[in-house]
């Protein structure tokens, strides 16, 4: 069973899914379907549950190695009740279907906590949700754990412990440039050295390092963010941005 908190970053307390809100007795089968979705994709080593309306049923698939599997189809009737849970749990506003949203999560399954990151997105036919499973214990691993080859290695760490230049970590989704990038700001986290991250979003929190959130509404764009921190004490700063995709202005102020 999966413990799960709604948008707090807090474990639930119980025998089963357990989402800190007040529901009504005819939402138990929605939870447990929940339940059994999120559990199936985690014990299949699932990166990314997508919950996807059709016209007729819904479609649950996971991204397993980076591939997307059908895993089941439930009728269309239950996706609205399922999709307002998911919302719930993340702490998003069920009442909003026409933007979409962000939100997180935290669950407890098999003694492990896994933090989950949720998106939404209005469709033609409904409400579309990614559920991203965010290991928690996942920044614990080593460079040595990303399958570089010895060569690749030696030439990877020459590069990133570089007093100036841009490494640029790409791949399609579910590849490790995540994992990769927080086993990199592992082995650069030294008292000696200011790191600075502009993120969008942030998927785990690092002792010791200085995370920014991408916020637009407030102006805090990638290109923002590179600009104040290298007006913080840039003698020992390493400004690392992660983001799903380089624009040209963010593209420039990297490169300037």
């Amino acid at each position: 069973m999966v413990m799960c908190s709604q948008g707090t970053g807090q474990n639930g307390k119980g025998d089963d899914l357990l989402l800190q809100y007040r529901l009504k007795a005819e939402d138990a089968p929605v939870l447990r379907l929940l339940d059994g979705i999120i559990v199936q994709g985690l014990e299949a080593g699932a990166s990314d549950i997508h919950l996807e309306p059709g016209t007729e049923r819904n479609r649950v698939r996971y991204r397993i190695d980076g591939v997307l599997q059908q895993a089941q189809r439930i009728p269309m009737e239950r996706h609205a009740a399922l999709i307002s849970c998911v919302k719930l749990m993340a702490g998003m506003d069920i009442a909003e279907k026409r933007k979409s949203q962000d939100g997180r999560s935290q669950i407890a399954h098999s003694g492990q906590k896994i933090d989950l990151r949720i998106s939404s997105l209005p469709t033609i036919q409904g409400e579309k949700i990614v559920i991203r499973v965010l290991d928690s214990e996942a920044n614990q691993l080593r460079l040595e754990d990303m399958g570089f080859s010895g060569e690749n290695m030696v030439l990877y760490r020459t590069m990133y412990k570089a007093s100036y230049g841009l490494v640029l970590i790409t791949g399609p989704t579910g590849s490790g440039k995540t994992t990769t990038l927080y086993a990199t700001l592992k082995e650069l986290n030294q008292p000696e050295r200011n790191i600075i991250t502009v993120e969008d979003p942030i998927e785990y929190r690092m002792e010791g390092v200085n995370q920014v959130a991408v916020n637009t509404k407030t102006g805090m764009t990638f290109a923002n963010g590179l600009r104040s921190i290298l007006r913080q004490d840039n003698g020992s700063s390493i400004p690392i941005q992660y983001m799903g995709r380089l624009s040209n202005r963010t593209a420039k102020c990297c490169i300037d």
